[in-house]
């Protein structure tokens, strides 16, 4: 069985914070071994774009059954978002709303919170670093609750997502 791949919790980067500036909860996670060409969306597509972990399956299910009556944003109401007549373009779940090739902003709002997940990709000579930033901006009490709870689970999925991505079977 191949070694995990080391992530790191870093300091979110400056090229990151302009997704939501005013931020009420910010992480960062980065790994340094991926392909010295790859961009963004590729990086994002190998972080994000697969089957979730299980764990995160079985918690969606559990989120959504929780907020639908809050009248918060669930899978069915995800899957449906549009802008305009185009449907949104999507890595994995999350809306797709910026792309250049050395960062891709992902995210969405609601009534509780907006959240933003940033991926950049950043050549470091023979090999990239790959950073996965999370910003949220929490509207009220149930955002500040929101958070609270799922807390815990974000960093354990921030790292285990980052750390399986196969960087390598998604670049360019």
């Amino acid at each position: 069985m191949a070694a995990a791949a080391r992530v790191e919790l870093r300091p979110v980067p400056e090229a990151a914070r302009p997704a939501l500036p005013a931020a009420t909860f910010a992480d960062a996670y980065a790994r340094e071994d991926a392909p010295a060409a790859i961009t963004a969306h590729a990086a994002a597509m190998a972080v994000l774009g697969g089957p979730p972990p299980a764990l995160f399956a079985a918690l969606m299910k559990l989120r959504h059954r929780i907020v639908q009556p809050l009248g918060l944003k669930t899978d069915e109401l995800l899957s449906a978002a549009k802008v305009g007549a185009h449907s949104v373009a999507r890595i994995g779940p999350f809306p797709v709303l910026q792309k250049s090739p050395t960062r891709v902003v992902l995210g969405l709002n609601d009534k509780h919170l907006d959240f933003r997940i940033v991926v950049l990709a950043e050549p470091l000579g023979a090999a990239s670093r790959v950073t996965v930033s999370t910003l949220v901006l929490e509207h009220n009490a149930l955002g500040r609750a929101y958070m609270a709870m799922v807390k815990p689970f974000h960093r354990w999925i921030s790292r285990h997502v980052l750390a399986r991505a196969d960087f390598f079977k998604h670049s360019n």
